[in-house]
């Protein structure tokens, strides 16, 4: 039901996610809250999900082998594709549910895509991007796809000092798409992951408004 983008790149890794809960109830939309945190901390990692906070523990305490995240996965799988299926009964219009990690493995910054409605879970060292688009009118969905889409090549290529003012952009702009009443918040959450020599540095960006992020 939000906005997340996780990205890798050989410098850093960062997960961004809007701050917008929707709240549905047997007749549909009743309204919205913002200021929700739906970043989850670990030692040297990140985590988030479109879903609800507990699908995070897919991937534990953050340091789980991709084995264990795979068993985990295929456990909570069905409950997930079970409440999607719930939601759709009620009008929710939810046809994904992923959760995204970011952190460092021996071979590099990495991120993880678990996703539940498939049951699959992918990794990218040094070079990836995943997100998970908002609840949104199905007329401008393609224009939000299209807007994502044209956001990876940029995102991979901006210097780091520019990247999360790039990044505040693309929430910008699809916040507009969506509209003030839509299900993308005013504001963004960033967690970083930086690598400094041997260090892994981590940078916490509250929820802030989008517009102001990296200015």
């Amino acid at each position: 039901m939000t906005l997340i983008v996780a990205l890798v790149r050989a410098d850093c890794a960062l997960i961004a996610s809007d701050t917008r809960v929707q709240l549905y109830g047997r007749s549909g939309l009743q309204g919205h809250q913002d200021g929700a945190s739906k970043l989850r901390h670990y030692t040297e990692a990140w985590s988030a999900g479109s879903i609800q906070p507990r699908e995070l523990s897919v991937f534990g305490d953050g340091t789980l082998s991709c084995e264990d995240m795979r068993a985990r996965l295929r456990d909570l799988a069905p409950a997930v594709r079970g409440r999607v299926g719930e939601w759709k009964h009620y009008g929710v219009p939810q046809s994904t549910a992923a959760a995204f990690l970011v952190r460092r493995d021996p071979d590099g910054l990495v991120l993880y895509v678990a996703d539940f409605m498939q049951g699959r879970l992918e990794r990218a060292v040094r070079w990836g991007m995943d997100a998970s688009v908002p609840i949104a009118d199905p007329d401008i969905r393609p224009a939000i796809y299209d807007r994502v889409g044209a956001a990876r090549p940029i995102l991979f290529e901006a210097p780091a000092y520019r990247l999360l003012a790039l990044l505040s952009e693309l929430y910008v702009d699809v916040r507009e798409l969506c509209g003030p009443d839509g299900s993308v918040s005013d504001d963004m959450e960033v967690g970083v992951l930086r690598l400094e020599g041997d260090r892994v540095v981590q940078e916490h960006i509250a929820p802030t408004r989008a517009v102001e992020v990296g200015c």
